[in-house]
């Protein structure tokens, strides 16, 4: 089992994000949401996009590329209700 996965797609998620304080900031953003729970959220969706649930109810860590992990990230995060684009620092 290969749990490297879900820290290289973090790693990934978090490269990504330093790479764009160059210019305005991107980020997710929830209306009446306070900034601290958008990064709980986010880890909890980068959980969930790691693990499937078994029929007994317990979760495995799954291996998936790093497109399909951020691919689900992203649409656990807009069901969430929360937009991708400029946020306030």
């Amino acid at each position: 089992m290969n749990r490297t996965r879900p820290l290289a797609a973090a790693a990934l998620l978090a490269a990504a994000l330093m790479l764009t304080a160059c210019g305005p900031s991107q980020g997710w953003s929830k209306k009446d949401t306070h900034p601290s729970a958008w990064a709980i959220d986010e880890k909890n969706c980068l959980w969930e996009a790691a693990h499937e649930q078994a029929p007994d109810g317990t979760y495995t860590p799954v291996e998936r590329s790093d497109e399909d992990t951020q691919a689900r990230v992203e649409q656990c995060m807009r069901n969430l209700g929360y937009t991708w684009g400029e946020v306030d620092d």
